[in-house]
């Protein structure tokens, strides 16, 4: 659906929620009691439209919980060590169910056998009004929608201009003017605004978020972070890989395993940000351990200083859980061999450096 502006032949501004048919193609209008704006507000106010009741489709229901992804109704043998999939239409039932493939193994390099989710066949009232505010020539347009609470959700805002242009021209000749449209959205069922709602559609698959759509154009291809959800986005003439997009936040994160150090698994998805879409692949190419500690010795250098004593890098000892660990007893940098690249190499400097900043912080602090 997607809300319209228009001016009539009296000069006056009217909106009207516009929908798809079962082609895909706009068409169907759903104009509210009360739709025509009578009062452009200059200070920022918005005006509201009398509630439109529409049906919606039900959707299958994407969250995380608990460190995993969680399907409703449930993706039976979901296994979620990886926190990566890939959502597409299923073969078997097109016009319900979705075909949901993880990714596992222990490298988090294999695609597991796919799993099908068949979403619900009822339909659903939901309570929708119509948002303008109002600024110079333009207006910002958005569709609310009412929970169970009585309070009303904002969907993605839209901007339209030239309306002020369009209200002189129809007062002018007495003749209205077609409406404008704003941004598409899709009336979400679901209260939790972090939950992304998956629908099997003739085209494909439909992906949203609190109403916003997702390109779905080369597949739906999901990755879980620690407090951070992306789509992975590519390009829709080729379906190249282009970027990481992050789409949602994580309430209910894990606790830092160092107690000093609290922004621990943000930074982690920060850092899978920042190698993924703005450093280059020298960043991630094999290196020495000789090659790991020179990075090392010069970062000690530049931000501590000649006197300060770096971290030893060394080899991870068999069995090493991660692919590399700073160690604050020993004051080493443990690698293994898939750890031995520059951004990891910088990551667990990064621990060692925030060690040694509270170290001189507690002794600079007055004692009680």
């Amino acid at each position: 659906m997607r809300p319209t502006v228009a001016v009539d032949n009296r000069a006056s501004v009217v909106v009207a929620l516009e929908a798809r048919d079962a082609a895909g193609e706009w068409g169907a209008t759903a104009h509210p009691q009360d739709r025509e704006i009578e009062k452009r507000a200059a200070g920022g106010d918005w005006w509201y439209s009398s509630e439109i009741v529409l049906e919606v489709d039900a959707a299958i229901t994407l969250s995380v919980k608990e460190g995993a992804f969680l399907f409703d109704p449930p993706a039976a043998g979901l296994s979620d060590d990886c926190g990566i999939l890939f959502v597409g239409p299923s073969e078997a039932d097109e016009q319900r169910s979705l075909r949901i493939s993880p990714v596992g193994g222990a490298a988090c390099a294999e695609w597991l056998p796919p799993l099908t989710v068949t979403a619900s066949d009822e339909s659903f009232s939901v309570t929708t009004r119509i948002g303008v505010q109002w600024s110079g020539d333009c207006a910002a347009v958005r569709v609310e929608l009412r929970d169970r609470t009585d309070h009303w959700r904002s969907l993605p805002a839209s901007r339209i201009c030239g309306l002020e242009e369009r209200i002189r021209a129809a007062a002018a000749d007495g003749e209205g003017l077609p409406p404008r449209s704003g941004a598409a959205v899709i009336a979400p069922l679901s209260e939790n605004s972090r939950a992304i709602e998956l629908r099997s559609t003739a085209g494909g698959v439909s992906a949203s978020i609190n109403g916003r759509k997702l390109s779905t154009e080369c597949g739906l291809h999901l990755e879980r972070g620690f407090f951070t959800i992306w789509q992975h986005r590519y390009d829709i003439d080729t379906c190249e890989w282009a970027f990481l997009e992050r789409i949602a936040e994580i309430d209910d994160g894990p606790v830092p395993d160092d107690i000093l150090d609290e922004q621990q698994y943000k930074v982690y998805d920060w850092e899978r940000d920042v190698t993924a879409n703005l450093l280059s692949g020298e960043w991630r190419r094999p290196i020495s351990l000789e090659q790991a500690q020179g990075i090392v010795n010069a970062i000690y250098n530049d931000f501590v200083g000649s006197t300060a004593q770096p971290p030893a890098v060394t080899t991870a000892p068999s069995g090493a859980e991660f692919a590399g660990a700073y160690d604050p007893e020993a004051h080493a940098i443990q690698l293994r061999p898939d750890g031995r690249a520059a951004s990891v190499v910088l990551h667990e400097t990064a621990h060692a450096l925030l060690r040694l900043s509270l170290h001189v912080m507690a002794r600079s602090s007055p004692r009680c």
